[in-house]
């Protein structure tokens, strides 16, 4: 289930997905002590699998996808299907590779106001709006582990969580080559070891901390130490400092 705009919810039901007008009743400042839903619209079996994830975008748009791969764009306010991604064709197969590595969707983001950055099976990919096309592709992003969770961070950095409990941190880089065409890369800059099963959980606590969670029943917060040193050694002048006055 999905909010948007306070107004409107959408709920993911096995193939389907249900539109529902959300009304507040009793509100007293912030607090509504009454709310009733009314059904708006269904669109019975637009997935033909399970559909696995629901992701708000920009602009009234979100994304649905499933666990056969599929892939599609939604107007919230027309409540309608109007785009379908295909990250992965035939000819992107190989020996190594099945089909089915590719299924199981598990986050499509928005990054940059540009781009789409979409988590499926064994893969990570990015889409470009403007020039409505797959522009980079990492196959087998997390040593032949299927991707379950994906997750955006500032400073154009993403997280991801996959089946063998790793954690991997990747930053989102755009550069011109020598004639002027932008390329983009997902360059992997961190991991994170401590689960010692499938991440079910993967969410942001505070700007420099993210927590994991996996089916082992074990939580962690990981913490950026980088940033965390550069706080301490902040601290530690700024006492210094009141200690010399």
């Amino acid at each position: 289930m999905m909010p948007i705009d306070g107004t409107k919810i959408v709920l993911a039901a096995n193939t389907d997905i249900e539109f529902y007008a959300l009304f507040c009743f009793d509100k007293i400042d912030l607090i509504v002590r009454k709310i009733r839903i009314k059904q708006l619209k269904i669109h019975k079996n637009c997935h033909s699998d399970t559909i696995s994830c629901l992701d708000f975008l920009k602009d009234n748009l979100f994304a649905s996808g499933s666990s056969n791969g599929a892939i599609y764009i939604w107007q919230a306010d027309a409540m309608q299907k109007i785009m379908e991604l295909k990250p992965f064709e035939e000819s992107d197969l190989c020996d190594t590779f099945t089909k089915s590595d590719f299924f199981s969707v598990c986050g499509i983001k928005e990054f940059d106001s540009r781009y789409y950055i979409i988590a499926s099976g064994l893969s990570l990919c990015v889409y470009d709006n403007e020039s409505e096309k797959f522009i980079f592709k990492i196959m087998n992003s997390h040593n032949g582990s299927k991707i379950t969770n994906l997750l955006t961070l500032e400073n154009n950095l993403l997280v991801t969580g996959a089946e063998n409990g790793s954690i991997r941190i990747w930053k989102f880089e755009e550069n011109l080559d020598q004639k002027s065409i932008l390329n983009v890369n997902l360059r992997l800059v961190g991991e994170c070891l401590g689960q010692s099963s499938s991440i079910s959980i993967l969410k942001t606590m505070s700007k420099k901390e993210i927590i994991s969670a996996g089916y082992d029943n074990i939580v962690i917060i990981w913490r950026d130490s980088v940033a965390a040193d550069k706080d301490r050694k902040k601290e530690i002048t700024k006492i210094l400092s009141m200690i010399k006055n």
